[in-house]
């Protein structure tokens, strides 16, 4: 019990200490140990180990270091053209690329930090993991499930940032980055989705 009340006010402290300097990472971070003392304290250890997966799908909120975002959006980003261009050469579709612009039918193209994939990929790691978690399967099953999701959301953003490309092609950049933009999001989000419960029921 001293140990959990340790946790518990070590976690108070620290979502104090972020949230006065204006630390977010510390202050979401903190919010774990809090709630895992605070529960443990009031409800005992039992309640404490049958929520420990919503207590530890938590830290999903701490927003990743800008260094962090740096090292893992770029990569992202250089793969995500070179699927471009694999694809619309397989395809005989002219294209001319230069690291991260790329040409095609005369309009120019460039694939910034929000067409990384990084947030489509965190928001289907979260999704991945929670589905994983309330389905029935063997720990095999589960562990393939959530390690499908960067196939899938790679393959996913590939196809979100052709389907812009083709659409700023014989509709214009305005038509590009105006409503269908928002709505190839939309679309692709689903296929990947639907995807995910593809590989669900295939494993």
């Amino acid at each position: 019990m001293i140990r959990i009340l340790i946790i518990f006010i070590s976690g108070a402290l620290s979502y104090l200490f972020g949230w006065l300097q204006n630390y977010m990472i510390i202050a979401a971070a903190a919010l774990v140990p809090f709630l895992w003392g605070f529960i443990g304290f009031i409800y005992g250890k039992k309640v404490q180990r049958l929520l420990l997966f919503p207590i530890l799908y938590l830290f999903l909120l701490v927003p990743p270091p800008f260094a962090l975002l740096d090292s893992v959006t770029l990569p992202l980003r250089y793969l995500c053209a070179a699927g471009v261009e694999g694809l619309f050469r397989l395809f005989h579709f002219p294209i001319e690329r230069e690291g991260l612009v790329y040409i095609v039918k005369g309009q120019q193209m460039m694939i910034d930090e929000a067409c990384s994939g990084f947030r489509s990929l965190i928001t289907m790691f979260s999704l991945g993991l929670a589905y994983a978690y309330i389905i029935r399967g063997s720990i095999l099953k589960k562990a393939l499930l959530v390690s499908s999701v960067v196939p899938l959301a790679l393959i996913g953003n590939i196809a979100r940032i052709i389907v812009v490309t083709l659409i700023a092609v014989y509709f214009g950049q305005e038509a590009a980055q105006g409503f269908l933009h928002t709505f190839s999001g939309a679309i692709v989000f689903l296929f990947v989705v639907l995807g995910f419960v593809g590989v669900e029921k295939f494993t």
